[in-house]
């Protein structure tokens, strides 16, 4: 993606230029190196980079309690919340008021169910930077995993005023407006949200169940299919109006339909066709 190029391209640059800034002056500028791989996006580098500051007695105890953070967060991306916990918890030992340490356990705490102390966690992060709109747009997606619809606007829609390009807490907010069934208001969070990134995870797929939900198939149909090409979740169709993206009109079966075959699916072009169940005929004509 386009991010990931330009953070790649800069990521060359800087590794460049540490590299020359360390023949210069010594050892000291790598240990920078070391920092920027544990705190980036290359994920393959996350975990070595940050263990190796942390088993370095000497380093400073603002770069271990950035390593514990980091770190603690690569755990929770991949399900490992026991040790995404355990970190976490040693940076707060180390820095009490550090807010992403707090987010990362409060997020551990969470996965795991634990909401009372997640949201403890949550809670004091505020008390530490109240006016945080990635603060206030954590503790909603706790709120939406409680089912807690008005607290979850609430904090979105703080979230929003403090940072009004903020795409994710519009998708956030958006579902929430899914829930409790107000489609006009989800379908304008999602649109702000495209228009400000076309990339937001999980924007086309709720997009699409608000299209679904207003009985616009041809445009659901549209969005589940980009949902199911991009990094979004895989589409599973609730009744009563399941719909197939790999289908349509502008191929062949691959075996001719028999006279009593039911009616194929109206989809997306360049997809083999498919079939409809009997009781949703009325809804993809021929």
């Amino acid at each position: 993606m386009k991010r990931e190029s330009k953070m790649s391209s800069f990521r060359f640059r800087s590794q460049v230029s540490l590299a020359f800034v360390a023949l210069c002056w010594g050892q000291g500028q790598a240990i920078a190196g070391d920092l920027e791989e544990c705190l980036g996006r290359a994920v393959e580098r996350i975990e070595a980079a940050c263990t190796a500051i942390l088993n370095d007695v000497e380093r400073p105890t603002e770069d271990r309690v950035k390593a514990y953070g980091a770190r603690s967060r690569f755990f929770n991306a991949r399900g490992k919340f026991d040790a995404g916990l355990a970190d976490a918890e040693a940076a707060l030992q180390l820095n009490p008021q550090s807010v992403g340490a707090l987010l990362s356990r409060a997020y551990a705490h969470q996965r795991t169910g634990n909401f009372d102390a997640a949201l403890a966690d949550y809670n004091h992060a505020l008390e530490l930077e109240p006016k945080n709109p990635s603060v206030l747009a954590s503790r909603a997606g706790l709120r939406i995993d409680q089912k807690a619809w008005s607290e979850a606007l609430a904090d979105l829609d703080q979230a929003i005023a403090l940072r009004q390009d903020y795409a994710q807490a519009y998708v956030a907010r958006a579902r929430v407006h899914v829930e409790i069934a107000q489609l006009d208001q989800a379908l304008s969070d999602l649109n702000a949200a495209l228009s400000m990134n076309s990339t937001v995870q999980n924007a086309f797929f709720w997009r699409g169940q608000v299209y679904r939900r207003k009985g616009d198939v041809d445009r659901a149909i549209d969005d589940f299919s980009r949902a199911d090409s991009s990094s979004s979740p895989r589409v599973t169709m609730p009744a009563p109006l399941p719909i197939s993206t790999r289908c349509c009109r502008s191929r062949p079966m691959t075996r001719p339909l028999s006279s009593n075959a039911r009616q194929p699916w109206r989809c997306r072009p360049n997809l083999p066709r498919c079939t409809t169940p009997r009781s949703h005929r009325r809804l993809h004509p021929r």
